[in-house]
This record gives structure tokens, sequence and C-alpha cells, in this order.
């Protein structure tokens, strides 16, 4: 039987509605205990790199012969491996940059013969204090043990600058953090899974053309959530590929798309019960996929190269990488300024309307606690010179420490669990079933059909007073 209801944007009853004040200050207060319970994990976690640094002075880096460095012994616990050099210097306080040449031969066993690769290199330093900088770095490890050969060709253009020494370190990530990764993120994907088969039993006795545009975004995001924890991320520790690095990155990078994608939708659609794919969700998708495509770019980009050429560095691409990032920040910022507005004409036409004022309010107090943690986190990316791959990258996967590993994925998972409850149907919602998914009827409380249509004349004076474009 076609239902009354949907014929005039009228959804299912959400529990949002029927929840007192102090239940929602309950809601809140268990969401940030759970966020700082799950993150106190990675506070009281191990270290999240383990680090073997070999400290040279200028006159063993200035001689012809190369540098030999030896890896420690590595296993696929160990995920990646990262050389990286910082000059010590002393008595120039001022801020210098420098360009200098590197000979770099990598090796997986001593008896190997490859060409010598040269990479330039560039050192920033200001206050006595220089940038790590990253001579090699391998994606995946196929060895146990790895050599290298380094050659400073250019270290005499570099006598001026008071560099006394240079400390060399290779980093890679502990095996009792990823230990904890595989766990953590195991935990949240088993947790999911429970979330989302409550969930879909709360909904499964309605239509789905009764469910308000929040609830199906739930549906779809619940889904997407499973793999944003990875259920293949074993596979990085059992498979001798980076292939399960990509997946992960691109399972990542498509469910925060997703999640860009009903921000704008839902406060887009409470004014707009017009909901036709191709005028409402098509402009919002061009937004986002273009941002999730330019990241994902840079991303394989960088991916490809390194496997080829381990001490590849973006600076040689720099011009290439300079263009994306620009389209890159300016689709964020059209994206930003589109979800603003929104925002400002849901509040300022619906907010003092029922129901519709307490559903604005909370998303929005939600929507701005995660994206302010994910800036803080971007944020924290950014300043991790030591590991800098991509700007993508550097958020989904470098992070640096397990306390902000925990984070991510704490306030992830918990913002979507939140919601799941939230935006699940009230217990009298069979009773109480003509809640307004549209403005014209967020004052309906009547559950026959000629009522609906007698409401429907009511008030459409006001929809006349609403602009909807």
């Amino acid at each position: 039987m076609k239902s009354i209801y949907s014929d005039y944007g009228v959804s299912i009853k959400l529990r949002l509605y029927s929840m007192q004040k102090h239940q929602i200050l309950v809601v809140f207060l268990c969401f940030f205990s759970a966020f700082f319970l799950t993150t106190t994990i990675g506070i009281f976690g191990p270290e999240m790199l383990t680090t073997i640094a070999s400290n040279l002075t200028r006159a063993e880096i200035s001689k012809p012969s190369a540098i030999i460095f030896e890896s420690p012994n590595l296993g696929k616990f160990h995920q990646q491996l990262w050389l990286t050099g910082q000059p010590i210097i002393h008595g120039r306080k001022e801020e210098f940059v420098k360009q200098f040449t590197l000979s770099i031969r990598h090796l997986t066993t001593k008896n190997q013969h490859l060409e010598f690769l040269n990479r330039s290199r560039n050192i920033h330093c200001k206050n006595e204090i220089c940038d790590v900088f990253n001579i090699l770095h391998l994606d995946y490890l196929h060895n146990e043990k790895y050599h290298l050969k380094l050659k400073f060709l250019s270290i005499d253009d570099l006598e001026n600058f008071n560099i006394e020494n240079f400390l060399f370190k290779f980093n890679s990530y502990d095996p009792s953090f990823t230990k904890l990764e595989l766990w953590y993120r195991f935990s949240f994907l088993f947790i999911t899974l429970i979330v989302l088969i409550l969930y879909n039993n709360s909904l499964k006795k309605y239509s789905l053309r009764d469910w308000s545009i929040e609830q199906k975004w739930i549906f779809i995001l619940l889904r997407s959530l499973i793999f944003f924890n990875n259920p293949l991320l074993p596979l990085i520790v059992l498979v001798d590929s980076w292939i399960p690095h990509l997946l992960d990155a691109i399972f990542q990078s498509t469910f925060l798309a997703l999640l860009m994608v009903f921000w704008l939708s839902i406060f887009h659609g409470f004014r707009h019960n017009d909901r036709n794919f191709t005028t409402f969700y098509i402009p919002k998708f061009v937004i986002v996929f273009s941002i999730w495509l330019i990241s994902l770019f840079l991303l394989l980009w960088q991916q490809f190269r390194s496997l080829n050429d381990p001490s590849y560095n973006l600076s040689i691409d720099e011009n290439y990488y300079f263009v994306f990032r620009i389209l890159l920040f300016f689709f964020l910022v059209v994206y930003l300024l589109f979800l603003l507005y929104l925002m400002v004409r849901a509040v300022a036409e619906l907010k003092k309307m029922p129901y519709f004022g307490i559903r604005i309010k909370f998303a929005s107090i939600m929507m701005l606690i995660v994206i302010f943690s994910l800036l803080i986190i971007a944020l924290m990316r950014l300043k991790s010179d030591s590991f800098k791959q991509s700007l993508f990258e550097n958020f989904t996967k470098n992070y640096r420490n397990t306390t902000e590993f925990c984070a991510l994925f704490s306030i992830i998972n918990i913002y979507m669990y939140t919601l799941a409850y939230v935006y699940s149907p009230a217990k009298n919602a069979s009773i109480d079933s003509d809640y307004a998914d549209n403005p014209t009827f967020a004052m309906l409380n009547d559950t026959d059909e000629e009522d609906v249509n007698g409401a429907f004349k009511q008030n459409s004076s006001i929809l006349k007073r609403i602009k909807i474009y």
C-alpha cells in the first residue's frame, strides 16, 4: 500500500523528537566520554615509531667514498621504512634555505649492484634548528634488511653554514603499534556491524519512502564505515604487496567524501523536499568528487613513483603538485562556502519551526565537533615534515603518534554511532508516524489522509514564505 505520508514529505518520527533536554545532554556526555576513553588508549599505548639513529660528523660525510647504512631487522609488522637526515648547526640563528645533491644507491642485499641516483634535497634552518629531510621511503617491506650507499656531492657548498653534524635516522612502525592498529580498528569494525544490524532492524518495518533524509544517509554511511574500518586491513601484514595500503587509503577517502556529501544534503534537504537526483545531488557530488579525485590522484602518483624509486621526493614534480594543490584548495573553499551558505539559510528559515529546529541544532553541533577535531589532526599532519608524502596521505596514514591515530578513528566511529542512535525511530513511531521531513508539515500531527490533505492547504502559506531554490 502506498504511504500517504511520502507524498507530502512526512517522515518517521525520529528518536530525537521524543528526547528531553537532559536526555540530549546525556547523549553529548556519552559522546565525549566515549571519545576520551578510546583516545586514552593511545596516550598509554605503545610508541608509534621505532627509531635507530646515527650521528656523523661533517668530516665523515665529506669523504669521497660512499657512506654505507644498514637498516635494522624488519618484519611485516614494521609496515614501512624511512631514512631521514637532519643537519646540526651552531652559531647561525638567521633563517636560510640551501639546496644540495645526494647520490643514493638502494640495495636489498649487499651483493646487489645498482646505479647511483642523484637527488636534490633542501636544508631549511632557523634559530639553529634545521628541518628533517627525507632520503628514502619504502611503502612496503619485502626484505628483512636493506642496505644503502650515500654520497654528498655538493657538501662543499655548505661549508659556510656552520653545519657540524648530520643526524640520520631509520624509522619504521613499531610492531606493537601495528598490532594495536589491527585490534583497534577491528574492534570498531565489530561494533559497527552490531550498530548496523540494530539500525536496520529498527527501520525494516517502515517503507523506505517514509524515512527521513538523515535516516537514509545513515543507512549508507554505516555501510561505508565498515570499509573505513577496513575488514581487509590484516592483508597489510599478510601479503607482500602495496595494494592493501592503497585499498585502505581509498576506503578512508571514500567514506570521508560521502560524509561531506551527507552534510551538504541534510542542510539543503531541510528546506528542499524535492530531492531530484539531477538537481539536488549532482552539484554536491561534483564538488566532493573533485576533492576526492584530486586527493586520490596525488596519492596514486606518489605511490607509483616511489615504488620504482624509493628516493623519490615531491620536489621532483613540485610544479605539477602545486597546480593540483591549488585546485584542491579551490574546491575545498567552494565546499566550505556552500556548506556555510546552506547552514545559514536552514537556521534562518527553520529554526523556530517545530521538529526542524532541534534537527538543525543537533546536526550543526555534531558536525562542527567533528570538523574541528579533523582540522586539528590535519594541522598536526602538516607539521609532520619527517614523513611528508602527499597532502592526502599525510592525513590518512602517517600519524605522528598513537594518540592521533586513536583520536581520528574514535571521533569518526563514535560520531556515526551517535547519529544512528538519535536518528533511529522513536518507540512510539508506529503510532505517531506523521512527522515532517518537509518544512510545510513541521506542525503536522494528524494520522489520516484527510487531515494530511487539509493540513497541506492550511500550511501552504508557510511554504510561500520559505524561499526554496
